[in-house]
């Protein structure tokens, strides 16, 4: 299975899958690897999306996951029909 991450820059926008499985806009701060591991800012949609009820989250080495895509990793953006 090949893997699409042309394109892999800071600055770009994706999507974090949160603990409840829910989607959230990010934006890529770091990339460590060509694989996909990143460092995120992530917006929150909810004032419960995050512990403390932050509009932003941090999240350092995060796995690219655009199969399962389980909580914790980052994805493309879904494209809207």
């Amino acid at each position: 299975m090949e893997i699409h991450l042309s394109g892999l820059t800071p600055s770009r926008m994706v999507h974090f899958v949160i603990d409840n499985g829910e989607h959230r806009p990010a934006v890529i701060t770091k990339v460590h690897t060509r694989e996909g591991v990143v460092n995120l800012t992530v917006f929150a949609a909810e004032t419960t999306d995050f512990e403390n009820g932050t509009p932003l989250f941090m999240a350092f080495s995060v796995l690219f996951d655009n199969i399962d895509k389980k909580p914790g990793t980052w994805h493309w953006s879904e494209r809207v029909e």
